[in-house]
């Protein structure tokens, strides 16, 4: 799913009078008309207008902030913001989609995504409904992309299902934590999975082996893919509910102490080195602990969290960015690569990030 991080994003050509409902009577006789048809706010408009007629049993936000869908909490409007309920509604969002010019974005929890100020000339596409939904069968958990981290964590803990404790206090869903392979510096969720159900970028529903999912360090096969995550298996070990749910509480307490938790984040923003260093090591040794931006922050507490303090905005939290890759790479040699996805940028992060002058 998109994980949540930046799940997915799908580019693809259009007839824009696909989505006229006037037809061939539907015509543009002067320039300055065609271009305020061509607008992106109508090509959404009458692209909904064509969900909508044709069954779509879902919801649509025009103009929606996103800043309210990322645990950031920046961010500017989406042209629309759609939640889609059932595999049915998936498959016909995407069967309109292949005629729209529009960009298609697919989030999670926003909790590893930075969204521009200005926004994304885009729909953003939200699973909800049987994607929130879980099943459990002895040590299997069959999880919805949509159904969240924490809810998982409690339900195994409860049912006895250990090997959960790795992702005790990760936010998010199980879509993106799958996306990203989420887990601590040496403990991953790719670890425990048998498979994942996908929509591929040729509007087939597939199944995805464990072997075939390319797990790892923050990284899965489905970051260079158009292919949306709707739910996966993993396999758990038998244990006593007891004794897990004291490690994860003691995973959890760990967080607290060492994590800006009760400030807005999207929790580790670099990649740690492959050498073995700590980004977060890294940045405290470069003296940018408590350095600001308007209203962002690296945290005092963890040098490897931006958090949002009250106002910040994404420029606010680029900047910070630019200035740890910055100083990191001048003072180590260490070139921090982001965790990060983003949105509504006409440019890479780390191209952003590299060529940032405040």
């Amino acid at each position: 799913m998109v994980g949540e991080k930046q799940d997915n994003l799908s580019r693809t050509p259009c007839n824009i009078d696909a989505f006229s409902s006037r037809g061939a009577d539907f015509k543009i006789k002067k320039e300055k008309s065609r271009r305020k048809v061509n607008r992106p706010s109508d090509i959404a408009a009458r692209f909904g207008e064509s969900l909508i007629s044709e069954g779509f049993a879902g919801s649509l936000a025009y103009d929606k902030s996103l800043a309210p869908y990322t645990t950031w909490g920046v961010g500017g409007p989406a042209l629309i913001v759609a939640e889609i309920p059932s595999k049915k509604d998936l498959a016909l969002f995407f069967k309109l989609a292949s005629s729209c010019p529009l960009p298609v974005l697919i989030i999670g929890a926003g909790s590893n995504l930075l969204v521009s100020d200005d926004g994304f000339d885009g729909i953003v596409i939200r699973l909800a409904g049987e994607f929130t939904e879980a099943s459990f069968d002895n040590t299997a958990v069959h999880a919805g992309a949509a159904y969240t981290i924490t809810k998982l964590v409690r339900e195994c803990c409860r049912r006895g299902l250990g090997g959960i404790e790795r992702l005790a206090g990760i936010p998010g869903t199980v879509g993106g934590a799958i996306f990203m392979n989420a887990g601590t510096f040496d403990e991953y969720i790719g670890e425990m999975v048998r498979d994942v159900e996908i929509f591929s970028s040729d509007l087939r529903f597939e199944t995805v082996p464990k072997s075939s999912c390319g797990f790892g360090y923050r990284n899965s096969r489905f970051q260079n893919s158009d292919e949306i995550i709707l739910s996966c298996t993993l396999i758990f070990r038998r244990g006593e509910s007891g004794s897990i749910s004291e490690e994860v509480e003691r995973r959890l307490e760990r967080r607290k102490r060492t994590q800006p938790i009760h400030l807005p984040s999207c929790g580790s923003v670099f990649r740690n080195p492959p050498d073995g260093l700590k980004a977060a090591q890294l940045i405290e040794q470069a003296g940018l602990k408590g350095m600001t931006r308007g209203g962002a922050m690296i945290s005092d507490l963890h040098a490897n969290f931006i958090v949002n303090t009250g106002n910040a905005t994404a420029r606010d939290i680029l900047s910070l960015m630019a200035l740890v890759r910055h100083t990191v790479k001048e003072k180590t040699g260490t070139a921090l690569i982001p965790e990060v996805r983003t949105c509504g940028f006409e440019s890479s992060l780390e191209v952003m990030l590299d060529e940032w002058k405040d």
